[in-house]
């Protein structure tokens, strides 16, 4: 009888064990639904077509990276104060808006940079286009250095130098592709020049914000706590950084 007891005990115990595995991996896998690890390979040649549209590049080669759970210049959340005077920013889970970062392959100017695309994992639309250096170079920057010759091949992004009505033009061209019918008129963006009274400005910025809108209470958004359109171009025409929150701010996929 003893035995018998024992037995059943550890049954019960093995049950209970299995029950919270279960409900962990139920939990886990909620996670998972939420962040979207990966694209799928239907969606990945979605996002690379996109791109491709974007930069008028049809022989543009593109590669995943990441699904941060945020874009890189948006997080809604509620702010804290640390003890050493920094804050952080804690994101509820229904602001939560993961992207899928690409790295296209090809280098753009004589740093050997890239462009880095984030986009919204919920709807495939791009949130985010910046420049920075692509993987393989971050080791070489801490280490052997990067081959100057071979960088200086691809040329510049700031010459030759353009008018700024080009240059204008140019950014609205990728703003109408990004943004399309929902695009605000031209004369609802600040310009904003790299340096005042430069003829040349080394950046030119057209920002839009619609600062009417509010979050719930108790929540502040970094960058922004309102949905933005900006685009920055360089002094040669060149696109240094897109950037459209406005789906972001909407809880619909």
């Amino acid at each position: 009888m003893k035995n018998y007891i024992i037995t059943a005990i550890f049954l019960v115990l093995l049950v209970a064990v299995a029950f919270w595995a279960n409900q962990g991996r139920g939990g886990a896998e909620q996670v998972v639904a939420q962040t979207k690890p990966e694209p799928s390979s239907q969606d990945t040649v979605q996002i690379q077509t996109a791109i491709r549209d974007f930069m008028a590049d049809p022989s543009l080669e593109i590669k995943y990276i990441s699904t941060p759970a945020n874009p890189s210049n948006f997080t809604i959340g509620k702010a804290t104060q640390l003890d050493d005077g920094g804050s952080q920013i804690d994101t509820p889970v229904e602001w939560k808006r993961p992207v899928y970062v690409f790295q296209q392959t090809q280098y753009i100017n004589e740093r050997c940079e890239v462009y880095e695309y984030e986009v919204d994992a919920r709807n495939l639309q791009i949130v985010d286009i910046h420049v920075r250096y692509p993987e393989e170079i971050q080791g070489l920057l801490g280490g052997v250095g990067l081959n100057a010759s071979k960088c200086a091949s691809y040329g510049s992004m700031e010459l030759p130098l353009k008018p700024k009505d080009t240059i204008e033009r140019t950014a609205f061209d990728y703003l109408a592709k990004g943004v399309g019918n929902q695009l605000p008129a031209t004369d609802q963006f600040t310009y904003i020049s790299s340096k005042q009274g430069a003829a040349n400005p080394a950046a030119n910025e057209w920002i839009w914000q619609d600062k009417s809108y509010k979050l719930p209470a108790g929540l502040t958004g970094d960058v922004y706590s309102y949905p933005t359109i900006r685009i920055i171009l360089s002094s040669g025409g060149k696109l240094l950084h897109y950037f459209n929150s406005v789906g972001l701010f909407s809880s619909a996929g």
